[in-house]
């Protein structure tokens, strides 16, 4: 087995190897093409809210490897379906409706796509420019929320305290989650 590529000083190439705090949040899980996917950051993210990214360092799509790029579609799917399993098991009274996949690598250049499941109990967001009204206005920015700034739900006065992760709120349910994932998935939390 070849030795994965890694880029001193890359936060993705970090998590990659089990740092950047990734254990505390129920570690990584490896999947096919060598991807792995991990819970977000807890203070930044909330419960369902993972990354999916390549193992070795890739900044974008023109460098993956052809095993990457076609495993890339299918962990996709395989992430979404055990994703909303475990929602429908562990709160059927707020089912997922949408699961958003979205890669920016703006200020992290390791190619990772951001994971948001968004439950009923979620205001319907707005896709493009309109703000929404149903949220208390989020802390800090002025305005509703956006479909592309789901990971700020969390700060809306509104925002339901079974998913909230920051302070460590909730961290035995992430726990579980990632266990569920990686019963699902086949994979087990490894360390590199």
């Amino acid at each position: 087995m070849s030795r994965r590529k890694y880029k001193d000083g890359c936060t993705g190439c970090e998590i990659s190897k089990g740092g950047c705090g990734v254990k505390d949040r129920g570690g990584i899980i490896p999947l096919p093409g060598g991807w792995i996917v991990n819970h977000y950051a807890l203070e930044e993210g909330y419960l369902g809210y993972l990354a999916l990214q390549t193992g070795e360092h890739r900044e974008r799509f023109a460098e993956l490897s052809k095993t990457e790029a076609d495993a890339l579609g299918k962990n996709m799917k395989k992430v979404e379906k055990a994703l909303r399993e475990y929602w429908a098991k562990n709160f059927p009274d707020d089912p997922i409706e949408h699961v958003y996949m979205v890669s920016f690598c703006e200020h992290l250049e390791h190619l990772h796509f951001h994971v948001f499941p968004r439950p009923k109990s979620f205001m319907k967001l707005a896709l493009c420019t309109k703000a929404c009204t149903q949220y208390s206005e989020i802390e800090g920015q002025g305005g509703g929320a956006y479909a592309w700034n789901i990971y700020l739900a969390n700060k809306c006065k509104d925002f339901s305290a079974r998913y909230i992760t920051r302070g460590g709120q909730n961290r035995q349910e992430v726990l579980k989650l990632m266990k569920y994932l990686k019963s699902w998935l086949g994979g087990e939390a490894t360390r590199y």
